[in-house]
């Protein structure tokens, strides 16, 4: 079973609290990700409402607690089908949650990224909410409560677990045998579990190489060649990076107070047209990457001038 970050800890002992004493809710929208850990805390949820033995934490060893999320009889998993999750999905859900559960007391719905139900698929699941099947526990994972529809807000217990502060992650850092400084890495990729993965993958090598680049051409003011092939290869990442970077020259500079209010106004648009830039590139077919980066050199130092 996957564990918890160690400011999650408190967070999960308060709900298995609630399991012990039965006073379990129908319906729960916990505010998290997966890159911050979301999967891991909800999995731990889960297997404390499955587990057939366990008078507090779920033991990990009973049937109840051994699943994973998509072969577990009692767990009803629904995961975006491509940008949305779609009407039919909660349909076929709502036509099956009635049934009694399986294996031990509780069904579970799980409903991954549920800011991607759209208008047809949240008035669909508002319809099951409303109905709730006898021993059945709706669990919504979401980035943010405010990214669903009011009336399904309305009908779940919000649970905001909580975030570490940066003292919390360098000491986890250190503890998984990383360096402090890494924390850069957390922070840009939205969480631990991402930047666990990012190091596995040699994403980060890669996000780390990027930043160099980006840090070399921002302070000479002209562009290092290698940077374009890295932009190539992959855009997504390298305007999150040199967005990062804006974003940290920024808060220097407010710190030392030696930014003017129309600097400042200036660099902040060019952040924002940034993160629009890097959105639109997601559906575009083909672009001229020497141009691209050139460009948002050249506008980062015209703003940042004014």
């Amino acid at each position: 079973m996957l564990a918890v970050y160690p400011w999650m800890i408190p967070f999960l002992e308060q709900q298995q609290t609630i399991n012990r004493e039965q006073r379990v809710g129908q319906a729960y929208l916990l505010v998290t990700s997966y890159a911050q850990g979301g999967h891991q805390l909800a999995q731990q949820m889960v297997s404390g409402w499955l587990c057939r033995t366990a008078s507090t934490a779920a033991c990990g060893n009973c049937l109840g607690c051994q699943f994973d999320w998509e072969s577990h009889p009692d767990v009803w998993w629904v995961k975006p089908d491509g940008q949305q999750i779609k009407v039919e999905q909660i349909r076929h859900l709502s036509a099956h949650i009635h049934l009694p559960p399986s294996q031990g007391r509780h069904r579970v719905v799980l409903v991954d990224q549920a800011e991607r139900l759209n208008i047809a698929s949240s008035n669909a699941l508002l319809k099951a909410l409303e109905e709730p099947a006898q021993g059945t526990i709706f669990l919504l994972l979401a980035k943010k409560a405010n990214l669903l529809i009011p009336t399904i807000r309305s009908r779940c217990q919000i649970l905001s677990p909580p975030q570490p502060n940066d003292e919390a992650i360098k000491s986890w850092l250190l503890d998984q045998g990383y360096s402090a400084a890494d924390s850069w890495g957390v922070d840009i990729l939205g969480g631990c579990t991402a930047f666990t993965e990012a190091v596995a993958s040699n994403r980060y090598d890669e996000l780390k190489n990027m930043a160099a680049l980006w840090r070399e051409s921002l302070t000479s003011q002209v562009l290092v060649p290698e940077l374009v092939l890295l932009t190539k290869n992959n855009l997504q990442d390298s305007l999150m990076v040199l967005v990062s970077l804006v974003h940290k020259r920024l808060r220097h500079q407010l710190k030392q107070g030696s930014l003017s209010t129309a600097r400042l106004q200036s660099v902040q648009a060019y952040i924002a047209e940034t993160i629009r830039l890097r959105h639109t590139l997601t559906t575009t077919a083909t672009f001229n990457t020497l141009a691209l980066c050139q460009n948002l050199l050249s506008q980062y130092i015209s703003a940042s001038k004014i």
